[in-house]
Formats: structure tokens, C-alpha cells, sequence
């Protein structure tokens, strides 16, 4: 990978600040001569320059904040949504609303995820959100009757999904396997998140709405 080894996430020394800072830092940044001072390989090659630091970049606060990704889960809208805005809102919606599901709604407690909001070639938007491993910090007798398993945490999620949005409509896991998948490969899974990123990262990995650190967001 091409980088400058001294400006190499130098934010990322400070767990407080490896979240969005460093990922404005790198990737969203319009200007990339901080980063490679050579402005021919950069017009040439920024598009793969920023596929590869953003999955450089997920590795590293992954591995940061001690995440085992576990859950790799696609949803769909019934009815078509042709704006990043207004899907970004109602999957901002539907996180709050998992999150209460599954820990109640006096919980500090949180799933951590990372959102991937996609278009379609020929139609709008549909998300891929990555789930890590939650089970363990299920703590409450209600807790556990309502998520204990992996069949009750695909009821909650296609019961929430369903509700949250007119537009939304209730996933099939069980007839379209594909659309809920265990990960066994990091390193594959970044590869195929980061396939429509742009120059400049642009709008397909919602970095604003991802929780690493497992505590409730009141923002999202």
C-alpha cells in the first residue's frame, strides 16, 4: 500500500479519536496531498487508493476496539428509495429501534455495526450492515428471552426492518439465505463493502452511523 509511514494514522493512537476523526482524516478528504505528495499516481490511482485505506482502516479500529464480526446482513426496501439521504435516515431509525429491541430501551447498551448503503445500477438503495458478535453482553433474564439465540435476533431484525418505514417491507432470511451470512473472513468481507467507493469515499459506507465502542448513541 502507498502512504506516507509518517502520517500513518497517527489519530489512531487515541482510541477516543479512532472513530470518524481519523476517517475524515483519510478517506474523505478531497485534498489527498497530505497523504501522497505525488499528484499523478494520485489522479491515476485514488480510486483504489481509497478502497484500499478505508479496508487498511476498518482493519485497524477493528481490531482497535477488539470487534469479532460475526453478522453480515442485507436489507432491501419495498419501496424504491432513490436518495443516500433519506435511506441513511430510516436505517438511523432502525438501528435506534434494534438496539431497544434487543437491550431495552433504559440500556446504555449497544450492538456494534458498521453501514454500507448501496445503489443499484438500475434501482435505489439497499443496506449492508455488519454486526459484531453480541450474545455474551445479553445481561437480563428479558435480555436473553428476547435475543438469546440466532432465530429470535432474525425475528427482531426482520420485525424491526418491517416497521420502521413504510417504504421498508420484512426481510426473508430463511428463503434468500444470502441476505443473512456468518463472516469467517474480514479481509474478504472489506473487499467486497468497499467495491463502489469513489475517489474520495463518497456515499456507500455511512461512517456516522457505525458503532465500535458497543455503548447506546443517542445521535443515531
Amino acid at each position: 500500500m502507498i502512504h506516507q509511514q509518517s502520517h500513518q494514522y497517527n489519530l489512531l493512537k487515541n482510541k477516543k479519536h479512532c472513530q470518524h476523526k481519523a476517517f475524515n482524516e483519510i478517506v474523505i478528504k478531497k485534498d489527498f496531498t497530505e497523504i501522497l505528495p505525488n499528484q499523478e499516481l494520485v489522479q491515476a490511482n485514488k480510486k483504489q487508493f481509497a478502497r484500499s485505506e478505508v479496508r487498511e482502516w476498518l482493519t485497524t479500529v477493528s481490531n482497535l476496539n477488539k470487534i469479532k464480526w460475526e453478522y453480515f446482513v442485507t436489507l432491501t426496501f419495498r419501496n424504491e428509495i432513490t436518495s443516500y439521504e433519506e435511506s441513511k435516515n430510516v436505517v438511523s431509525k432502525f438501528l435506534k429501534n434494534l438496539n431497544n429491541e434487543i437491550f431495552g430501551k433504559r440500556s446504555k447498551k449497544s450492538l456494534q455495526w458498521l453501514v454500507f448503503i448501496e445503489k443499484s445500477q438500475y434501482h435505489g438503495y439497499h443496506v449492508h450492515l455488519i454486526i459484531g458478535d453480541f450474545l455474551e453482553k445479553l445481561s437480563t433474564d428479558s435480555q436473553i428471552r428476547r435475543c438469546g439465540n440466532e432465530e429470535l435476533f432474525k425475528y427482531i431484525l426482520e420485525k424491526t426492518w418491517n416497521n420502521v418505514d413504510q417504504r421498508t417491507g420484512k426481510p426473508d432470511f430463511h428463503s434468500f439465505e444470502s441476505s443473512f451470512q456468518h463472516i469467517y473472513n474480514d479481509e474478504a468481507l472489506y473487499q467486497y463493502l468497499t467495491k463502489q467507493l469513489g475517489s474520495v469515499g463518497s456515499e456507500v459506507f455511512a461512517f456516522d452511523l457505525m458503532n465500535l465502542d458497543g455503548r447506546y448513541n443517542k445521535l443515531i
